[in-house]
């Protein structure tokens, strides 16, 4: 077994929830309604979507403030 697996199931849902947090997220297509969305399916070594899931982040406004302060203030 890898060494790295206990550290990595620990530290996943840490990033994968901060990244959901820090953003804003958007459709990259036209969809409406969330029942427009193929949920379709095909079978490989994995499992994937047949018309692969697509979104923009927007980072939120006040991070962006945050972190324009923190890069211009030892100027």
């Amino acid at each position: 077994m890898c060494t790295a697996i206990p550290l990595a199931s620990r530290v996943l849902p840490l990033a994968l929830g901060t990244l959901l947090h820090k953003f804003d997220w958007f459709w990259a297509m036209d969809l409406n309604k969330p029942m427009e969305m193929d949920m379709r399916e095909r079978m490989r070594i994995t499992l994937r979507k047949v018309v692969p899931l697509k979104a923009i982040p927007i980072p939120k406004p006040l991070d962006v403030y945050i972190l324009y302060a923190i890069m211009h203030q030892h100027k």
